[in-house]
């Protein structure tokens, strides 16, 4: 029986199914789908972009990203 190894951010071939992989473990993707840089027939992306360059007082914004893919981590496992 083959065994899929590896990160299934990367390797997996189905762009809407979910996986179980350790919650905290492998690469973050938002809601658990698969990272793909293929935008060919994509209606909608979800990106996050992380800047911290508009902030005057307190640094931080460039961690909100990472922080929301990482929270829907945890709603994909529902």
């Amino acid at each position: 029986m083959a065994e899929n190894r590896g990160d299934q951010a990367f390797l997996n071939s189905d762009a809407t199914g979910t996986w179980l992989e350790m919650t905290y473990g492998g690469a973050l993707s938002f809601a658990r789908r698969r990272y793909s840089r293929d935008l060919d027939g994509v209606d909608i992306v979800v990106s996050g972009i992380p800047y911290d360059n508009a902030v005057t007082y307190r640094s931080g914004c460039r961690l909100g990203p990472r922080a929301i893919r990482a929270g829907s981590v945890q709603l994909a496992e529902l």
